[in-house]
């Protein structure tokens, strides 16, 4: 292998590491390590000497760390998702905080249903077709854009627990982000969070309750609709007034 294509391929790691979903996992795997080893009556990662103590060295502890943390995004963690998406749907004027499912209809575009409704109208191989890979399309891009949202939900628990590890009953005031905040003071890391849980919000619930390829292209369809819309307004009659 040539250190050309040796250089590629770090370049190509480096440049997924950066990618926002595998940056939140790895967050989540640093902060749950640090709680691990403070748990495990080790020091955290910020007093963490390497020279001392090698965690490689004890194989047990790193396979139960790596099982563990397996267990908590596997499983534990979308099963969180559900009870809080569920939370949220239930009470209306939280979800009314969430960035709006429904989408307003953009000049020369058509909603999904009423490009399937002129396609099985017309009979059209082609436009069929199409509709059913968009809805695929649709279909996956669903699942990962609520894949997204549960890792974004599961960061932002990890930044919680290691933040006040009391929560989960670790006693200590040495886990990563406490250091962090004794370093920047009480009312900085406070400022930071609020505008963290803004984002985690925004960016989660976007991911949960979105609705991604709504719309389809199509400006003579669009025009159409428009026409339709029209003649329909016109055909009603008007209201009664009341004397």
């Amino acid at each position: 292998m040539s250190v050309k294509t040796t250089l590629k391929e770090f370049v190509s790691i480096l440049d997924k590491a950066w990618e926002g979903k595998r940056a939140a996992q790895m967050v989540q795997f640093v902060l749950y390590l640090d709680l691990a080893m403070i748990l495990a009556g080790l020091m955290g990662l910020a007093e963490w000497d390497s020279r001392n103590t090698p965690i490689l060295s004890n194989l047990n502890f790193v396979i139960i760390v790596l099982a563990s943390f397996t267990v908590w995004a596997a499983f534990l963690m979308p099963m969180a998702s559900i009870v809080f998406r569920a939370f949220i749907l239930e009470i209306p004027g939280l979800f009314r905080l969430t960035p709006s499912s429904s989408q307003e209809q953009p000049k020369g575009y058509v909603h999904i249903a009423y490009y399937r409704k002129i396609a099985y109208r017309r009979n059209d191989p082609h436009m069929i077709d199409y509709y059913l890979m968009r809805q695929k399309r649709a279909r996956d891009s669903e699942a990962e854009q609520r894949r997204s949202g549960n890792i974004l939900f599961g960061t932002a628990l990890i930044i919680l627990f290691n933040s006040f590890p009391n929560i989960i009953g670790i006693e200590t005031t040495s886990t990563l982000l406490q250091e962090v905040m004794a370093f920047m003071g009480l009312e900085v890391y406070v400022a930071l969070s609020l505008l963290l849980i803004l984002f985690f919000w925004r960016a989660t619930t976007a991911a949960w309750f979105g609705v991604p390829l709504t719309y389809i292209e199509q400006p003579e369809l669009y025009r159409q609709q428009q026409e339709e819309a029209q003649a329909e307004s016109k055909d009603k009659p008007p209201y009664p007034r009341d004397y």
